[in-house]
C-alpha cells in the first residue's frame, strides 16, 4: 500500500520574517491529519521548505514501519528541493548543504519500503500550506489536525491519534 504525504515550507517576508513547516499525511486513503510547526524569525523560504521535507521523511518512516505501507510518496512545491535532491540542480547555498545531505541520508535509510518525492503545484499542495500558515499565525504553538479539524497546542511536539 502506498502513503502520501504533503509537505510546505513558509516565509514571509522572505528571509527576514517569520517562518513555519506545513504537513499533511494521507494514510490509504483512511486517515488524514496534519501539523504545523513554527521556525522562528529570519529563516529563508528555501531553508523553510527542507525542514518541511525532513519533518515528512520522520514522518515517512513511521509509515513504513507499518506492515500493511510499502511506499510513501512524499509531494512538495518546491521544484528546486525535488530537483536538488535527485541531483538535476547542483546545491551552492551553505545553508541548504546540509539540509539536503539530510534529506538524501533519510530517504537512503528507507529499509522496509521505498520513499518517492513528487514535485507538484501549490494547487495540490494547499493543505500543507494551510497547516504552515497557520502554524506561522500561532507563532510559538504546534499546529495540528486531523480530518481538518483544527486544534491548536502549546508548546511541544503532538502526537496524533491516528484513526
Amino acid at each position: 500500500m502506498t502513503a502520501h504525504i504533503f509537505t510546505d515550507g513558509a516565509a514571509r517576508s522572505n528571509p527576514k520574517g517569520p517562518a513555519s513547516i506545513g504537513m499533511w499525511v494521507n494514510e490509504r486513503g483512511r486517515a488524514s491529519y496534519g501539523e504545523g510547526s513554527f521556525l522562528g524569525v529570519g529563516i529563508s523560504n528555501n531553508v523553510a521548505e527542507y525542514r518541511a521535507l525532513l519533518r515528512g521523511l520522520e514522518e515517512a518512516h513511521v509509515l513504513l514501519a507499518k506492515h500493511d505501507i510499502d511506499e510513501v510518496v512524499v509531494h512538495l512545491d518546491s521544484d528546486l528541493a525535488v530537483k536538488q535532491v535527485s541531483g538535476e540542480y547542483a546545491c551552492r547555498k551553505d545553508d541548504l548543504q546540509p539540509l539536503l545531505r539530510d534529506v538524501r541520508a533519510s530517504i537512503a535509510r528507507a529499509a522496509h519500503g521505498s520513499i518517492r518525492l513528487v514535485h507538484v503545484l501549490r494547487g495540490a499542495n494547499s493543505l500543507a500550506d494551510r497547516m504552515a500558515n497557520e502554524a506561522i499565525d500561532a507563532r510559538d504553538k504546534v499546529v495540528s489536525c486531523i480530518d481538518v479539524d483544527v486544534v491548536v497546542v502549546v508548546g511541544g511536539k503532538t502526537k496524533h491519534a491516528r484513526k
